[in-house]
């Protein structure tokens, strides 16, 4: 918002009093000569270089402080008894200030620039520097507080003119080039003067030693052109206190000359789409498409964590992030140009799943502006074990109990979609910092999917439950590093072998429920480390992806050849797809897998639409031609998508058999934020109800209840409960009801 400045110079006659009677001694002949010609930076530290070293003064004393200056600088020239208020205008008695008194009428001494942004202590030098503080109304001084300044608000309401909001401050009209050109004085005198290098920025907030919006500030400065009264009190800082001057009273043109050719823009409008992610072996490739808008990004920012989406912060406004690309420790982050649609992680640890996501910003350094709202694009890919690919995730350790005594636990959970038979398998235990193992346990029995494997001390007793296994050798302190291998290859760690580091005395560590996998470079963001207990031994809760949200799968009949096609409006960890088919009746047969076809392989984890196709050289049918499709995720579990057929028409050609199966069909998008659209079919006309549930099986909303014909239908959920809740991170469930039938899906809602 921006109100037009009226009669600037009568406005501030009436309101300073009688300016024009008052003469100012002008600018020393050559004090600027050594900033002629000068700009950009240049400019900046020539000014820096001829207004530092100004005379201090105390901030209180008993003999003259800053009191005293302000009664000098910023008197009333109509009325030598009063000062002029900066925020309000008004006209007060000098002795009516908080020296004498905690009136909030009274006024105080306001640091323009806040002390709180890079210079805290009285005994700094900015803190008591004159050319930015001025007295204020004690209350209107306390709303500023330490807001930056920026055009919008609401009306302050004690200081007229003056809008406000949660983290940004407009004066009235008739003090904004003032304020603008005391926030320039202050970045050149303080640009890296000692302690401190005070900045002005773009984005807000701004934190530490900065100060927003430069763009709005360089606006003021020209909106409220420079009066009699301020060129008045500048020579009376240079002449009587100080003996320094701000250059942008003197020079109001050098605040453009120096910020004006830094060209700072503004958020990107939009985010880049279709963000996919793809592993080959122990590297992951990300594809994008550049974002559009009225404002395009300079750069892209791409966040990644082997913990799972929701451990990705945003990145916050005026504070870069450096290239880490080493994702050894499950996080990293990498700077992508605009214009560039791809990059590839490499050296990425195995059979472990890898969460992204990517966001568009402009500018640089403290002016770096990140697009954080709206839906971020995200995408995930499981990295192969071994270099090969793999349908199922290995066993891992799921929990860990260094308790007192001889109370030593591990707990080894199977995730992988079959019984696994334990004889490959050891624990190893390297003892106080050693590089060789000092006890190897060999692990016998088996696991079945979804269960867990207890292995405890023989002498072990703080458990109630009953171990799946007991070993003598199984006793380790937080100092040693214990191993879960597989057929003598390390598969699974906790600590790293040679590093004696105490770090897991009396302590329990469990499995974060969103690893999928095994690492032999052991993570912290992977577990929660808890104080010592037992409650939770004996059992492993993992996240359970979502299958793929199929939105069709057709066959066509095209000379003697089958072209199947199929489209995902979402893809939760998709390692791929099956095909299979069967001939006149026959049995099915797999023709096709995603461990040989490319262009099988799933995306992850998606949330755009996704064609896919394949073509199939049948035999030649004598009745019909029935197609499968199937989706394996990182967990190695199989899901049935979809079903097609080609029937033999009496003429001797193809037509496909349409389904009339009532069901959900999906929702798109999948994962969504804050809205989805939830599809479904009805083959018999009757009541028909949708229900959202939350996991623990409570009703959150009704989104359809009556009479529907037979056909397809689709309903949106804004993700609000049925008394407008906002409904948190996690997953729901889509129930539709229709006569005898009833059918769930998961859907993912993600913040």
């Amino acid at each position: 918002m921006q109100r037009i400045i009226l009669l600037v110079v009568l406005f501030s006659t009436l309101v300073y009093g009688q300016a024009n009677f008052h003469k100012t001694s002008g600018i020393p002949a050559g004090y600027y000569d050594s900033a002629a010609g000068l700009t950009s930076s240049a400019l900046k530290t020539a000014l820096h270089n001829i207004i530092k070293g100004h005379t201090r003064y105390p901030y209180s004393s008993s003999g003259t402080d800053v009191w005293d200056i302000l009664m000098d600088t910023d008197e009333d020239t109509a009325n030598s008894n009063n000062v002029i208020l900066l925020y309000t205008g008004r006209s007060q008695a000098k002795n009516l200030n908080a020296s004498n008194g905690n009136d909030p009428d009274y006024w105080n001494r306001e640091h323009v620039w806040a002390k709180s942004h890079g210079f805290p202590n009285s005994s700094d030098t900015a803190y008591t520097d004159v050319h930015h503080l001025r007295p204020a109304d004690a209350s209107v001084n306390s709303s500023r507080s330490n807001k930056d300044f920026d055009n919008g608000g609401s009306p302050q309401g004690e200081a007229p003119d003056t809008y406000t909001d949660s983290d940004s401050w407009e004066p009235r009209d008739a003090v904004k080039g003032d304020v603008a050109r005391m926030m320039f004085y202050m970045a050149t005198r303080y640009e890296n003067d000692g302690d401190y290098d005070l900045q002005l920025q773009e984005p807000i907030p701004s934190s530490g030693p900065h100060f927003a919006k430069l763009s709005v500030l360089l606006q003021w400065n020209k909106l409220d052109p420079v009066d009699h009264w301020e060129q008045i009190r500048n020579d009376k800082i240079y002449n009587n206190w100080q003996h320094n001057r701000n250059p942008f009273i003197d020079h109001p043109e050098y605040a453009d000359q120096i910020w004006g050719t830094q060209s700072v823009k503004a958020e990107p409008s939009n985010h880049p789409t279709n963000f996919t992610a793809t592993a080959s072996g122990q590297s992951i490739t990300l594809n994008w498409t550049d974002a559009t808008g009225s404002v395009l990004p300079d750069n892209y920012l791409i966040k990644a964590s082997s913990a799972g989406f929701n451990a990705i912060s945003d990145p916050v406004d005026g504070v870069p992030l450096d290239d880490d690309t080493n994702l050894a420790d499950g996080t990293g982050a990498k700077n992508v140009a605009y214009g560039t649609e791809t990059y590839t992680f490499g050296n990425l640890n195995v059979s472990t799943v890898y969460y992204f996501k990517i966001y568009s910003y402009t500018n640089s350094g403290s002016n770096i502006d990140f697009k954080t709202d709206g839906v971020i694009d995200t995408a995930s890919a499981l990295t192969e074990p071994g270099g090969s690919q793999s349908g199922s995730t290995e066993l891992f350790i799921s929990e860990y109990i260094e308790g007192t005594s001889n109370n030593k636990y591990l707990e080894i959970y199977n995730g992988t979609a079959s019984t696994v038979d334990l004889s490959p398998y050891d624990i190893q235990i390297y003892y106080n910092g050693s590089t060789s193992a000092g006890s190897t346990i060999a692990l016998t029995g088996s696991i079945v999917s979804g269960d867990v494997f207890v292995i405890a001390n023989s002498s072990a007793n703080a458990w109630t439950g009953t171990p799946d296994m007991t070993s003598g050798s199984l006793n380790f302190n937080g100092n040693d590093v214990v191993v879960l291998r597989k057929n003598s290859a390390d598969l699974d760690k906790i600590g790293t072998i040679g590093d004696a580091s105490n770090l897991f005395q009396d302590k329990t560590l469990r499995r974060k429920s969103s690893v999928s996998a095994p690492t032999t470079t052991y993570n912290s963001a992977e577990w929660d480390e808890l104080a010592l207990t037992y409650d939770g031994l004996g059992s492993h809760t993992a996240d359970s992806p979502l299958p793929v949200d199929l939105t069709a799968f057709n066959a066509t009949w095209m000379a003697s050849m089958v072209h199947l096609k199929w489209i995902t409006a979402s893809e939760v960890e998709n390692q791929g797809f099956i095909i299979e088919r069967s001939i006149d009746g026959g049995p099915f047969v797999q023709i096709a897998s995603y461990k040989n076809v490319t262009a099988l392989r799933g995306r992850g984890s998606s949330s755009q639409s996704t064609d896919y196709h394949y073509t199939d050289n049948p035999p030649n049918p004598e009745n019909d031609i029935h197609y499968r499709l199937w989706e394996v995720s990182y967990s190695g579990q199989s899901h049935l998508l979809g079903e097609t057929t080609l029937v033999l028409t009496e003429q001797g050609g193809i037509k496909p058999l349409v389904p009339t199966k009532t069901g959900l069909i999906g929702n798109y998008p999948n994962p969504f934020n804050p809205s989805t659209l939830i599809r479904y079919n009805v083959a018999k006309s009757g009541n028909v109800q949708v229900l959202i549930y939350d996991l623990h099986g409570r009703r959150i909303k009704i989104l359809q209840n009556g009479i529907k014909d037979a056909g397809s239908y689709s309903v949106p959920w804004n993700s609000r409960s049925a008394d407008g809740r906002i409904m948190a991170s996690g997953i729901y469930f889509v129930i539709l009801k229709t006569g005898g039938f009833v059918q769930s899906k998961p859907i993912l809602l993600v913040k």
